[in-house]
């Protein structure tokens, strides 16, 4: 992970000074994360579940998240980087499909069609990079365009939102009135 190198850096460039420095903006930087997900996720689960309090939730996250950090940022990165290699593709292809709305809401298929899509390679290609998966699905990954680039997910993700507009051009998007 990069906080070794950048601590050594800091301290290289400013000495203890640069350091400390370091430090104050990953606390200040972690602390405000650490503050928004606590409030919005005990916000959330307390209207989910009434009978548990907002407070005791806060509380119950904050448990959780002081025994996930004691695995250590190698531990968690390990965990949760083949996570989000499987979900990011897939909120990068919804995000641009939203700012083409105008074009791409037209077409009903093209949402479900290109995100399918990208998640038959994202999850797959996840796997792999956790070595979970192997073989002709990971020598078919590494053939598809820009898999060094780890955007391989982009033609899939494109043909995808091309084959649902397709479709919907040719009706099959189209409810029926009972």
């Amino acid at each position: 992970n990069g906080a070794g190198v950048l601590t050594n850096l800091m301290s290289w460039m400013y000495g203890p000074a640069g350091t400390a420095l370091l430090g104050l903006i990953f606390v200040i930087a972690c602390l405000n994360t650490c503050i928004g997900l606590f409030s919005c996720c005990s916000e959330y689960f307390s209207l989910q579940w009434p009978k548990i309090p907002y407070k005791a939730w806060v509380v119950i996250f904050a448990v959780i998240s002081f025994f996930v950090s004691i695995a250590g940022l190698d531990t968690i990165l390990a965990i949760s980087v083949p996570i989000l290699s499987a979900i990011y593709p897939v909120a990068i292809v919804l995000i641009a499909l939203g700012l083409t709305h105008r074009i791409t809401g037209k077409a009903p298929l093209c949402y479900p069609v290109a995100v399918a899509f990208t998640i038959l390679v994202s999850v797959p290609g996840a796997l792999v990079q956790a070595k979970l998966l192997g073989g002709p699905v990971a020598a078919f990954l590494e053939s598809l365009p820009l898999y060094a680039e780890g955007l391989y997910w982009l033609l899939p993700a494109v043909l995808g939102g091309v084959l649902g507009a397709l479709a919907s051009c040719m009706g099959l998007g189209r409810r029926r009135k009972l």
